[in-house]
C-alpha cells in the first residue's frame, strides 16, 4: 500500500484527502520538486500518478523521441491462452492489467473497460526494456524497443508502428539462447551504438523455469551486440569535450551532434542554464528549420533530426515563463519537417500539459480539432490537466468523432473527469450522438460529487445502441448501492421473454450484484418459486442466487428453492442445489432441508417425467444426471450426513462415485461427502479399502473421514491401507498426523513409517528424478494428449489448454516454451518443490482452528475466496482469519505418476513439451 496526499497540484494550497493506493503505479516528479529539508527526498506533493495497473509487476519504462511511455510487466492479465506478460503503453490516467479489486477504488478514476494491451509476450516475465537511439544499426533499427525475457532465454525486438492515437508493434526475436541457466534481465545503450545484455546466470530461481532441485553454480555475464563493420566512432562519450567551459550557444550545437551520448549530455547539460538557454534554444530550432525550408530538403538529417528533439525537451524542462511562451508558440509549427514521426507535433503540447499552462487554452483546442490522433490525445490530455471548464462543451462535442480509437476516447473523458464540472458535463447525457452521452455518463459517474443517478443509467440498458448498453452495464456494474433503485428495472427485463442468451446472461450478473437488496432478493424468490414463469426467467434468477457470494440463504431463497427440489425438471434441480451447496441455510432452517435432501439422495431412478441433465457425450445419460443429483443432494446437506442418516445404500452409493472412471467432480463431491459424513466401524473400515484405488485428488478428503474415529481397530486398518496406497505421496505429513490426533499411542506409533516415507530430503528427491528421467521411454504426443484429457490423470480439470480446461492451476497453454523435459517431470513428481508465479499456495488458520491451504482466487474487504482444489473453492471471512501466511504445500497433489505407467508419463511430458 502507498498512501500520498490528494492533490499533485501545487498550486492548490488546500488541505486534500490522502491519495491511498494498492496498485502498481508509474509516478512522476519534476527535478526541481520542493524537497524536505531534513531528507532531501522530493516531498510527495509534488509526486503524480501517470498510470495505474492491476498486473503484478511493472518493470521497466523507456520513452518514445515524442515522450510516450512504454514498460515491461507481468501478469497483466490472468494467465489464459498462452497470455501473461507483455509490453503496454502507458498514456496519462489509463488504468491497465487485471481488473480486479485493488483498481476498484475511488482514487483510480475510470474511463472504461480496462486499457487494451500493446504486445502480448506470454510467460515471459519480462524485465528489462531499452529504446535504441542510435543509427548505427541503420534507420530501420533507431527507435526500436528491446524486451528482456528472462523465462524464456531470449531478447526480443518491437517495431512501433503509430496506430491511432498508440502504437502497433512489430515483433520478432532478437537474441535467443537454448542454454537453460541464460536469464536476461537487462539490456542496455552503449555510447556506440551496441547493445549490451545483461544475464544474471542461474543464481536466481524464482520464477526460473529450471529445476528447483538442481542448480549448477552458473556465473552471469554482460554481452556485447552490435551490426558487423559499424564504423568506430571517436570519443562517444564526449569526454574529451569541455562541458564546464560550454556555453548555451555551444550546447546547441552538441545538442545535434551525430554522438548519441553527446546528444543527450548537451540537453541535460542546457537544461541547468535554465532562462539563459531559453533565447538560443529558440534561434538554433528556427535557424534548422530555415535551414531546411532554403535548400528545399524535406527533412532534417536523423542527427539533427534527434538533436531538435532533444532542444525541445530540454525546453521544456526549463522552469520559465519564457521558456512556457516559446512552447506555446510552437503549438501547430510544422514539426514533422523536424522528425520523420507525426506525433512530434505533440512536444509543446506536453510542455502546455505538463505545467498546465492556463494560457494555452486556444492553441490547445485547436490542436484537438486538427492534429492527428496521437496530437489530439496529448491535446485533450493537456486540456483536462489545465482543468478550464469553458473547455468541456468542446470536449464533449468532439466525442463523437472517436470511433474505434480507445486511447482517444480515454484521454477525453479522463479530461472531463479532471476538470469535474458536473453541471457543464451533465449537458453532454441529452445529447443525440451515443459516443458523447457515453463521454458524459462516465465522467460524470467517476468525477468528485458528479450526482449521476441510477435511473440516468438504467435507461440505457435497453438502448437501440450498443454502445449505451455496454456503458450503461459497465457503470452499474461498479455500484452494488443502487440495487433497490434498480429493483422496478430488474423485475421488467426478468419477466421479458425476449431477452437473448447474451442479455440473459448479463441480466443474471446483475441480478447477482445487487442481490444484497431486499428488494432483488424478494424479487428473485417470487421468480423462483413462480411456476408459470418461462424456465429461462426462473434458471437466470437462480443462477443469480448461486453466484451473488451471499453468506447465508435469505429465509426467503430457503423456502422458493425448497419448493424447486419438488418439481421434476433437472435443470432446476440441479441448480438449485449448487445454490444451497455455495450459500449455506441459515440455522434455523437448517432443518428444513434434510429430508427433501435426503430423498433426492436416496432416489433409485430418476422421477418420471424429469427432465435429465445434459452430460458428457458416450455417456448414460439418465444415470449420470442421477448420480450427479444424487452426490449434490449429499453435499448440500448442513453439517453433512448424520449417524443415523449414512444408511448402507447411501454409503456404498458414495463408495461406487469414487470409480478412477468417473469425472474429477463426481470423485471429488462423493470424497467431500465422506469426509463429512458420521460413519459407523464397518462403514470407516470399509473405506479404507478405498485408499488402493483412490487418486491424488481424492485421499486427502478421504483421510477426513477418519477423524471423527478413536478405534483401534479402524486406526491400524488405515495406516495398513496408507502403507501400500498409491496414491500416498500426495498427503502431507501434518495432514496424516491431523487426522490420527484422536488414536492411541499404538496407532501414533504404527504411522511413523508413514512420515519417514512421506520426509523424503532434496537428496532422495534429486536421485529419483534422474532415476525416473533416465528410465522413461520416447514419449508420443497424440497419445500424451488423450492422457491429458483423460480423467484418470485429471489435468484438465486444474490446466486449461487455449480455452479448454480447468482455470486451478496455470495455463499450459505454451509450457513447452519455458520448461523442458526434466522440469515439467519434477513439476509432475515434485509438485511443492517450486510454485509459478500467482500459483503460491497460502495456508490460512481460522479463529475456530480451521485450516485452509490454497490459491487466492478473489478477495475483498470482507473475505477471501480460496480455491483448494479443482471446482473446489473455500470462502474465508477476513474476521474469521487468525493466521495467514505463504504455504510450502501446492494444491496440485503428488503421486500422479504412480496412477500412470511409465510410458503414459513419457507421452503427457511429450505432449505438454509441444505446447508452445
Amino acid at each position: 500500500g502507498l498512501t500520498l496526499p490528494g492533490s499533485p497540484d501545487e498550486s492548490k494550497v488546500v488541505e486534500t484527502k490522502p491519495w491511498t493506493t494498492k496498485a502498481s503505479h508509474i509516478f512522476r516528479a519534476r527535478p526541481d520538486a520542493p524537497r524536505d529539508p531534513a531528507t532531501g527526498s522530493i516531498q510527495t506533493s509534488a509526486i503524480e500518478c501517470v498510470m495505474t495497473g492491476g498486473m503484478d509487476n511493472p518493470v521497466d519504462v523507456v520513452f518514445t523521441p515524442t515522450g510516450e511511455r512504454i514498460f515491461t510487466t507481468t501478469f497483466l492479465v490472468h494467465p489464459g491462452g498462452g497470455n501473461r506478460d507483455g509490453l503496454l503503453h502507458a498514456v496519462y490516467g489509463g488504468v491497465y492489467g487485471k481488473d480486479w479489486n485493488v483498481i476498484d477504488s475511488p482514487s483510480h478514476p475510470r474511463t472504461g473497460d480496462v486499457m487494451p494491451v500493446l504486445c502480448h509476450l506470454g510467460a515471459a516475465a519480462p524485465c528489462g526494456l531499452e529504446r535504441l537511439q542510435s543509427s548505427a544499426w541503420g534507420r530501420e533499427y533507431q527507435d526500436n524497443l528491446f524486451a528482456c525475457c528472462f523465462n524464456m532465454r531470449k531478447v526480443t525486438r518491437h517495431v512501433l508502428h503509430p496506430h491511432g492515437a498508440t502504437f502497433q508493434t512489430e515483433a520478432e526475436d532478437f537474441v535467443v539462447s537454448n542454454n537453460l541457466d541464460f536469464h536476461p534481465t537487462d539490456v542496455l545503450e552503449d555510447a556506440d551504438g551496441s547493445l549490451l545484455i545483461v544475464d544474471t546466470g542461474g543464481w536466481y530461481k524464482l520464477c526460473c523455469p529450471t529445476s528447483q532441485l538442481w542448480k549448477p553454480d552458473v556465473l552471469g555475464a554482460i554481452y556485447r551486440v552490435k551490426k558487423v563493420d559499424a564504423p568506430k566512432i571517436a570519443d562517444p562519450f564526449g569526454r574529451k569535450i569541455e562541458w564546464a567551459k560550454q556555453s548555451p550557444e555551444q550546447l546547441t550545437k552538441l545538442v545535434v551532434d551525430s554522438r548519441t551520448f553527446v546528444r543527450r549530455r548537451a540537453s541535460n547539460a542546457l537544461e541547468k542554464h535554465g532562462s539563459a538557454a531559453v533565447k538560443p534554444i529558440m534561434i538554433s530550432i528556427m535557424d534548422r528549420w530555415h535551414s531546411v525550408a532554403s535548400t528545399k530538403r524535406q527533412r532534417f538529417t536523423s542527427e539533427e533530426g534527434e538533436g531538435v528533439v532533444c532542444l525541445l525537451w530540454s525546453l521544456i524542462r526549463i522552469n520559465d515563463p519564457r521558456a512556457r511562451e516559446a512552447m506555446k508558440n510552437l503549438i501547430g509549427f510544422p514539426m514533422s519537417v523536424v522528425h520523420p514521426l507525426p506525433e512530434i507535433s505533440a512536444l509543446p503540447i506536453y510542455d502546455v500539459s505538463l505545467w498546465r499552462n492556463k494560457s494555452a487554452t486556444g492553441p490547445l483546442i485547436v490542436a484537438l480539432l486538427t492534429g492527428p490522433p496521437s496530437v489530439k490525445r496529448v491535446a485533450a490530455e493537456a486540456l483536462g490537466r489545465v482543468g478550464e471548464s469553458d473547455t468541456v462543451e468542446v470536449l464533449l462535442a468532439y466525442a463523437e468523432l472517436f470511433g474505434e480509437d480507445r486511447f482517444l476516447e480515454h484521454s477525453i473523458i479522463f479530461a472531463l473527469i479532471e476538470i469535474a464540472k458536473p453541471d457543464k458535463t451533465r449537458t453532454g447525457l441529452s445529447a443525440t450522438h451515443p459516443a458523447t452521452i457515453k463521454a458524459a455518463l462516465i465522467a460524470l459517474d467517476q468525477m468528485p460529487n458528479g450526482g449521476l443517478k441510477p435511473e440516468e443509467v438504467a435507461k440505457h440498458l435497453t438502448s437501440p445502441e450498443p454502445l449505451l448498453r455496454e456503458t450503461a452495464a459497465w457503470i452499474i456494474s461498479r455500484h452494488a448501492d443502487w440495487g433497490e433503485a434498480l429493483a422496478g428495472y430488474l423485475r421488467e427485463r426478468l419477466a421479458s421473454g425476449e431477452l437473448t442468451d447474451a442479455e440473459q446472461k448479463t441480466l443474471g450478473q446483475q441480478l447477482a450484484q445487487f442481490a444484497k437488496a431486499p428488494s432483488v432478493q424478494e424479487l428473485l424468490a417470487a421468480t423462483v418459486r413462480d411456476t408459470k414463469l418461462p424456465t429461462s426467467a426462473r434458471l437466470t434468477a437462480l443462477g443469480a442466487m448461486r453466484d451473488s457470494k451471499l453468506k447465508e440463504l435469505p429465509k426467503t431463497w430457503s423456502t422458493s428453492l425448497l419448493a424447486v427440489l419438488g418439481e421434476n425438471n433437472a435443470t432446476l434441480i440441479e441448480l438449485a442445489l449448487k445454490t444451497v451447496r455455495t450459500i449455506p441455510p441459515q440455522k434455523e432452517d437448517a432443518a428444513a432441508w434434510r429430508a427433501p435432501l435426503l430423498s433426492l439422495a436416496s432416489r433409485g431412478a430418476l422421477a418420471p417425467g424429469l427432465n435429465p441433465l445434459p452430460t458428457r457425450p458416450g455417456a448414460d445419460a439418465p444415470r449420470l444426471a442421477e448420480a450427479v443429483m444424487r452426490l449434490d443432494s449429499l453435499a448440500a446437506l448442513p453439517g453433512g450426513l448424520a449417524a443415523n442418516e449414512a444408511e448402507d445404500k447411501l454409503f456404498d452409493f458414495l463408495l461406487s462415485q469414487l470409480a478412477s472412471d468417473l469425472s474429477v467432480a463426481q470423485r471429488g463431491t462423493a470424497a467431500e461427502v465422506l469426509s463429512k459424513a458420521k460413519l459407523s466401524k464397518a462403514q470407516l473400515t470399509k473405506l479404507t479399502e478405498k485408499f488402493a484405488t483412490a487418486g491424488p485428488l481424492e485421499v486427502d478428503r478421504l483421510l477426513g473421514a477418519f477423524e471423527q474415529s478413536t478405534d483401534e481397530q479402524v486406526g491400524q486398518k488405515l495406516i495398513a491401507q496408507l502403507k501400500t496406497a498409491p496414491a500416498l505421496t500426495a498427503l502431507r505429513v501434518d495432514a496424516i498426523k491431523t487426522r490420527l490426533a484422536k488414536y492411541s499411542p499404538s496407532v501414533q506409533e504404527a504411522a511413523q513409517p508413514l512420515y519417514a516415507a512421506l520426509n523424503v530430503d532434496l537428496g532422495q528427491q534429486r536421485k529419483q528424478l534422474e532415476e525416473m528421467l533416465a528410465s522413461l521411454p520416447p514419449g508420443d504426443i497424440v497419445r500424451g494428449q488423450k492422457v491429458f484429457h483423460n480423467e484418470k490423470a485429471a489435468c484438465k480439470a486444474c490446466h486449461a489448454l487455449g480455452y479448454l480446461g480447468g482455470k486451478t492451476g496455470p495455463d499450459l497453454t505454451r509450457i513447452g516454451g519455458i520448461r523442458n523435459e526434466r522440469d515439467l517431470l519434477e513439476s509432475i513428481l515434485f509438485p511443492s518443490a517450486s510454485f509459478v508465479r500467482s500459483f503460491e499456495p497460502v495456508l490460512i488458520v481460522t479463529t475456530n482452528g480451521k485450516t485452509v491451504n490454497g490459491l487466492i482466487r478473489s478477495e475483498t474487504p470482507d473475505e477471501l475466496v480460496i480455491a483448494t482444489g479443482p471446482n473446489k473453492e473455500e470462502r474465508v471471512a477476513r474476521a474469521d482469519i487468525e493466521e495467514m501466511k505463504p504455504s510450502s504445500v501446492s494444491i496440485m497433489p503428488a503421486g500422479l505418476e504412480k496412477q500412470l505407467t511409465k510410458e503414459q508419463l513419457a507421452d503427457l511430458i511429450a505432449f505438454l513439451k509441444n505446447c508452445k
